[in-house]
């Protein structure tokens, strides 16, 4: 991040290394990182995708308007797990940023918001929620206590 050593540029020509700065790295595999993490991802949002796509699954026991309204307020709560897909692919996995989500707390209701600046951030909230989310649908499709 803060150069080369002298002697660096010398040994690099005599090689096939490549020096870069860390900013010409990031630049390298940014694509390829954003690509893979949608990969990973990929088999949560194919999990979530019945529980909001119609006709989709159906819940067990009789829903309320309350209930259908949970799972738009859900949908926009995990949308960034919710995403993944063959669509969310086909563009190329990128996100529009910021993004403001809607907080849920165990009930269901909304108790503030979350704002997601950065890639780093969409992802550290997708691996600390993508349980919390297949959880919460199941519990409102009845599958689960």
């Amino acid at each position: 991040m803060a150069g080369f050593q002298s002697g660096a540029h010398k040994a690099a020509t005599k090689t096939n290394v490549e020096l870069v700065t860390f900013a010409r790295l990031q630049d390298i595999f940014y694509e390829r990182w954003v690509r893979a993490m949608g990969e990973h991802y990929r088999s949560w949002g194919d999990r979530l995708f019945p529980y909001w796509d119609y006709p989709g699954k159906k819940p067990s026991k009789p829903w309320s308007r309350n209930d259908a309204n949970k799972v738009h307020v859900a949908y926009d709560a995990f949308h960034p797990i919710t995403a993944f897909g063959p669509l969310f692919e086909e563009q190329g996995c990128q996100w529009k940023l910021p993004m403001t989500l809607p907080i849920l707390d165990e009930a269901g209701n909304v108790s503030g918001s979350l704002e997601l600046r950065t890639y780093r951030e969409v992802y550290d909230f997708v691996e600390a929620n993508k349980e919390r989310a297949l959880t919460y649908f199941q519990r409102l499709y009845g599958e689960i206590e």
